[in-house]
């Protein structure tokens, strides 16, 4: 039997590729389970301004200081158990910093790669869990 996540991943719940990407992201992750950052902006989120906390991803877990941006893929990568890899992106932090800003103000250019019915669907499903986990029997959100 899986154990529950310990960690959480926060995205925008407006933002269909931000909710799509991160299904899919917490399908492949079992440590990690996906919620939107509207339902944490008063607690774990309390100490950022709504508009800073929506322009990226967050991840927050028990014992840990939130982290935003670019950071949240080393923490990612290790609770993947691919240590190697969030080395690597550990050095690299100086340059995906500022990609990931890139990436994230540009959302709405990235919804050109996700169908729209799969952007609603993982609005919707998000909206209806405060913290979900999500499980990989097949593709998810098809």
């Amino acid at each position: 039997m899986a154990s529950a996540p310990q960690l959480t991943l926060l995205v925008d719940g407006e933002c269909g590729v931000c909710c799509w990407g991160g299904i899919q992201i917490a399908a492949r992750v079992p440590a990690l389970a996906v919620s939107t950052i509207q339902l944490h902006l008063d607690a774990e989120l309390a100490g950022l301004d709504a508009e800073r906390a929506l322009a990226s991803w967050h991840l927050v877990g028990p014992a840990m200081q939130p982290l935003g941006g670019a950071d949240v893929i080393v923490e990612i990568l290790i609770a993947a158990g691919r240590p190697r890899a969030a080395a690597t992106a550990t050095m690299l932090l100086p340059l995906l910093r500022p990609a990931y800003r890139l990436a994230a103000a540009s959302r709405p250019l990235w919804a050109k790669l996700v169908p729209a019915e799969r952007r609603a669907w993982a609005r919707e499903r998000l909206a209806s869990a405060s913290r979900m986990q999500v499980r990989r029997p097949g593709r998810v959100g098809a």
